[in-house]
């Protein structure tokens, strides 16, 4: 787990919580003391307690390397790792699927997209230009997806390996998870790292650190 990197929170935390049916943002507008936050927030600290969790952050490589050399018995990681695992480990030494739902191990999924998050700061002086400049970015992705005559996703599909096909058979069962769009994520992504940096040293209860990431998102989303 690489709580302290860029995506860390987003890659390795979050899709628990997803996963286990919530969702972190309603409505614009936290949802974090929800139940299903707070159980899985209360099962990350007791596998941390148990010391189940290996935070790649100690390590001199990242959670992929230590996947790689036999550190770590699995991780949470986007789809495109798989190319760069594989080369290391050949396609029979691992194997890909979604994180377990509670519903029996049978429910809906959710997954996050890796890719740009895109947002314009409520602080901001210049949001007309901003918002013109997130609409050339759009766009001109866009065209350089046509001209090339296939989108990345599609060029995704047609590499041939097991895991590969394993992801596209998961994909279509799952729900995209979209919590954050168009919103601060840098500030919020801060704030809940915090908050589970204190939560694995035993500083609050699992309660205590939803109600706390609660309080603070609602300052940073409504000011």
């Amino acid at each position: 787990m690489e709580t302290n990197s860029a995506r860390g929170v987003y890659d390795d935390v979050f899709p628990w919580i997803w996963s286990a049916g919530a969702a972190l943002i309603n409505n614009g507008n936290p949802a974090v003391t929800a139940s299903p936050v707070i159980n899985s927030l209360s099962f990350l600290a007791s596998m941390n307690d148990e010391g189940l969790i290996y935070h790649s952050v100690h390590s001199n490589g990242g959670k992929l390397e230590d996947f790689i050399h036999g550190r770590t018995a699995f991780m949470v990681a986007p789809a495109s790792k798989i190319g760069l695992v594989r080369e290391h480990m050949g396609d029979e030494a691992f194997s890909v699927t979604s994180i377990p739902v509670p519903d029996n191990y049978a429910g809906r999924t959710f997954f996050a997209s890796l890719g740009w998050t895109l947002g314009i700061n409520a602080r901001s002086t210049q949001k007309t230009e901003a918002r013109l400049f997130m609409n050339f970015l759009v766009e001109n992705a866009q065209l350089l997806s046509e001209a090339s005559g296939e989108s990345p996703s599609n060029r995704f599909r047609n590499i041939q390996s097991p895991n590969h096909s394993k992801v596209w058979e998961i994909a279509p069962a799952g729900e995209k998870a979209q919590d954050f769009a168009a919103l601060p994520w840098f500030e919020l992504d801060s704030v809940f790292r915090e908050s589970l940096d204190e939560l694995f040293q035993g500083l609050s209860t699992p309660a205590e650190v939803a109600a706390e990431i609660q309080r603070r998102w609602e300052v940073i989303l409504h000011e």
